[in-house]
């Protein structure tokens, strides 16, 4: 899934979130927008300093160059973020006084 994919789907369960008043499901969009905030800081640093603040943007290929394998950083990465997915679902509170 690209950039417009993810971002297209984050907007999409953050507006869900907003409708059924449970901000805490848009815990795990936070994921997204994270992702794009490290690549915005990185490419923003390199211009005005110079520096890198990452070995390489996106912060997935930053751990790879750090010696973690591929799968490695996809099964620690895929375990946070089934840990944020269930801590937004355990705090789920559906009632039917919030579709009236």
């Amino acid at each position: 899934m690209g950039d417009v994919g993810s971002l297209g789907l984050g907007g999409a369960i953050g507006t869900i979130a907003v409708v059924i008043k449970q901000s805490s499901v848009a815990v795990h969009r936070r994921r997204v927008v994270i992702g794009s905030s490290i690549v915005i800081l990185q490419v923003g640093s390199y211009k005005l300093r110079k520096k890198r603040i990452f070995k390489m943007a996106p912060i997935h290929h930053h751990f790879e160059l750090l010696g973690w394998s591929s799968p490695k950083v996809i099964v620690r990465f895929g375990l946070a973020s089934l840990v944020l997915r269930y801590f937004a679902l355990t705090t789920l509170k559906l009632s039917s006084r919030q579709w009236s």
